[in-house]
């Protein structure tokens, strides 16, 4: 639709950016850059009901757009997803179901499922939209940790990097099959 979307990683109580994540309890937001008229002329709450119950919500990360144009990104530290529908200009949040599970990273298949790699859970989730329902893959050496996230293929497999830290699994490209959730 031309505009540009960008994700406010945190800011300062003054409300500069500050690109190294300390930030205040400012909660991060989703901006939009017209650059035809160049200005920003969008400011979004992405938790607007207030769904993740902590202060400090950020940083938000992965943008995406699936097929219907809504955007989609991850709260790092709190555990949840939240979507922005430009077209109703309503936004929605919700939570990952693992405690902690620290999303860093995300991907969306053809099917517009979006898919977190919960870094601290050590699983890779799944949220239908259809459905609203979340689904976690556990890896077979779990817990496994992922960091930047997963891909996804034209069949809908995911594909990310995982490791555990140890000689059981230096670091491997892993492939999941959601259809059977073989790994």
């Amino acid at each position: 639709q031309g505009m540009i979307w960008a994700l406010e990683f945190s800011r300062t109580e003054d409300g500069h950016i500050d690109g190294m994540g300390t930030g205040s309890e400012l909660t991060s937001r989703l901006l939009g850059f017209n650059p035809k008229a160049e200005k920003w002329e969008h400011v979004v709450d992405l938790d607007p009901d207030n769904v993740i119950r902590t202060t400090r919500k950020g940083p938000l990360m992965g943008g995406l757009v699936d097929s219907k144009g809504k955007i989609w990104v991850h709260w790092m530290l709190a555990g949840a997803i939240s979507s922005y529908d430009p077209a109703t200009r309503k936004a929605a949040t919700y939570l990952i179901p693992t405690s902690h599970p620290t999303p860093y990273g995300a991907c969306i298949d053809p099917f517009d499922n979006i898919w977190v790699a919960e870094w601290n859970g050590g699983k890779m989730a799944r949220f239908d939209q259809s459905t609203g329902a979340w689904t976690e893959f556990v890896p077979p050496n779990f817990p496994s940790n992922f960091r930047r996230g997963p891909e996804s293929d034209a069949e809908g497999n995911i594909w990310t990097g995982m490791w555990d830290g140890g000689p059981k699994l230096p670091g491997k490209v892993a492939k999941l099959d959601p259809k059977t959730g073989r790994w």
